[in-house]
């Protein structure tokens, strides 16, 4: 009898630890080799407007979005390779490394805290298509990135927040109001 109870309990032990493993939180469950795809939109609201800084009521790159004088932009869609390295085990702390196809290279600090990674402010300076009234032009946004990830299978899904400004072609200023970026990461075999 006693021996079966310990093959009970072994069996049980064993069965804990084999489920414990598989949900890995922290540095382990985000470190690794992926390929990424960024794309979102950014609500832009010129300086000094004072306009309401809610939804743009068109979506269209470069028009003006109803009453609020808010518009939206699409940022430039990105695709590469990225890798997600363990810096310290005991913090947490991680280095993100994203190679987009296009050239260039943004290193983003990062803290893995159970099931979820924490993406550090990254400046950046993005060249946006802007409608021009004959032409499409370009225009620069000076960005914070920064943002949150969180693992599902092969696959972690960050939800990007871009803050700054964008400086139009005919050199208006905006602010940006608000993002709606993803980056979706899918682990390389």
């Amino acid at each position: 009898m006693n021996n079966r109870i310990a093959h009970t309990l072994a069996a049980l032990a064993l069965a804990a630890a084999f489920f414990t493993g598989c949900s890995k939180e922290g540095p382990g469950r985000f470190e690794g080799n992926y390929s990424f795809n960024t794309s979102g939109t950014l609500t832009l609201v010129p300086q000094g407007s004072g306009a309401d800084t809610g939804e743009s009521g068109s979506g269209d790159t470069g028009s003006t979005g109803g009453t609020d004088n808010s518009l939206t932009v699409s940022i430039p869609s990105e695709g590469g390779q990225m890798d997600i390295v363990t810096a310290d085990k005991k913090s947490g702390n991680m280095i993100v490394t994203m190679r987009p196809l296009g050239g260039g290279v943004q290193v983003f600090d990062a803290v893995a805290d159970g099931k979820t990674i924490t993406l550090q402010p990254l400046a950046r300076v993005l060249e946006i298509s802007w409608n021009g009234d004959l032409l499409p032009q370009t225009a620069t946004a000076n960005v914070s990135v920064s943002g949150y990830g969180e693992r599902y299978n092969d696959v972690i899904i960050f939800r990007l927040d871009y803050s700054g400004t964008c400086t139009a072609p005919d050199g208006t200023v905006y602010d940006i109001t608000e993002s709606r970026v993803d980056c979706v990461a899918k682990e390389n075999d």
